[in-house]
């Protein structure tokens, strides 16, 4: 005998798009707001996912190789600030779930070694636990990587600039202890 399962209703969004203000449908699933947004670019990150981790202290700096932008939680270490736009307004993040972004400038860190990494672009995302720094900013701007045992260096010119520690898969920068050789110059990222 064959076993039919019951039909499942379909629920239809009965209220008013907040882009559109047409009924229903909600913004995220806005036809005229995602062929908007594909004309002008969107501007979206795969940042992290981090259902499990439970004891990351805010203010730490993570390399992130799969993020494609910098990811900021507070609103200190910014020089400058402007609104995002309608294509900027949200980032995906690894679950897929679209988080809004409060504020988009240009952030000060200031590393242990006396260098100053200036990330620009950088997003600012309340609900991110971590502060996430774009790998392939760095790279384009001439800094090197080596890692292993658990451990990168980050140099820029041949000197030191930061080092950091493998942690949930991420390399947390080490800001409390000054690498060997401090480095003077200031850089654009």
């Amino acid at each position: 005998m064959e076993h039919l399962e019951p039909k499942k209703k379909s629920f239809k969004y009965k209220g008013e798009c907040k882009y559109c203000k047409k009924f229903g449908h909600k913004v995220d699933d806005c036809y005229f707001l995602k062929r908007k947004l594909e004309k002008e670019g969107t501007l979206l990150a795969l940042a992290l996912f981090e259902s499990n981790i439970v004891d990351v202290p805010l203010d730490t700096w993570w390399l992130d190789s799969g993020a494609t932008i910098h990811v900021v939680n507070s609103l200190q270490g910014f020089a400058s600030l402007r609104k995002p736009s309608d294509a900027e307004a949200k980032v995906i993040v690894g679950d897929g779930a679209r988080v809004p972004v409060l504020e988009i400038g240009v952030n000060s860190l200031f590393l242990p070694s006396g260098h100053t990494l200036i990330l620009k672009d950088a997003v600012y995302v309340l609900s991110m636990r971590r502060n996430l720094i774009y790998v392939s900013a760095l790279d384009k701007f001439g800094y090197t990587f080596n890692s292993g045992n658990g451990k990168l260096v980050v140099s820029f010119k041949s000197t030191l600039v930061c080092s950091g520690i493998l942690r949930d898969g991420l390399y947390m920068l080490n800001m409390d202890e000054s690498p060997l050789t401090p480095l003077l110059d200031l850089n654009v990222v």
